[in-house]
């Protein structure tokens, strides 16, 4: 009897509950034009762990939420999630983005703040091609040093760790710390 009750409750939608400042009722999340957290991330082509920190950085208002604490994005919002998506896609960071969006949030359009942020990030780029290709010449240099230098390691041990290495006198330009670590992700140099 108690079962039937509940599910009478549950099936009469003349009851309501009070909802709270930025909740929505269940009936938002069925229309088409909100998603729930996941939906909105798949629909832009990010996480939810992505969107959650766009949010955290002002890069999209926080939506309202349902009585169950759900997260609600318009299609307006997925816009703006596809969009920084892309925006990353070419390497823009997101203090970028934010300053792209605000632009837009304040009716002006950022076209020439992204030409000119697409612009700088080439010169990154190019900066660290160049970098990467002393490297690869450092590299290979270093590779081809001669086989007496290795020997020298075998007849006195003590002297060296590897002299293959310690024979190159160049150094790693600075940019590349950026860009090539030695040291994976997750795990700390000594």
């Amino acid at each position: 009897m108690i079962d039937l009750l509940v599910v009478f409750f549950l099936l009469d939608d003349t009851k309501a509950w009070p909802l709270g400042p930025g909740q929505v009722t269940m009936e938002a999340i069925m229309r088409s034009d909100t998603f729930t957290a996941g939906q909105a991330a798949a629909h832009a082509g990010i996480t939810r762990k992505a969107l959650r920190v766009y949010e955290a950085k002002g890069l999209v208002d926080e939506p309202p939420r349902t009585a169950a604490g759900y997260r609600l994005y318009s299609a307006d919002d997925v816009a703006v999630l596809t969009f920084i998506r892309q925006a990353r896609t070419l390497g823009l960071r997101l203090d970028d983005i934010a300053a792209i969006l605000d632009i837009r949030r304040h009716g002006a359009a950022p076209c020439a703040a992204v030409r000119t942020l697409i612009d700088a990030r080439i010169d990154e780029i190019d900066t660290a091609i160049a970098d990467l290709r002393a490297l690869r010449r450092t590299l290979g240099t270093t590779r081809d040093v001669p086989h007496t230098v290795e020997r020298a390691a075998e007849t006195q041990p003590a002297a060296a760790v590897c002299p293959i290495v310690e024979h190159t006198t160049a150094g790693r330009p600075t940019s590349l710390r950026k860009i090539i670590s030695p040291t994976p992700r997750g795990h700390h140099a000594l």
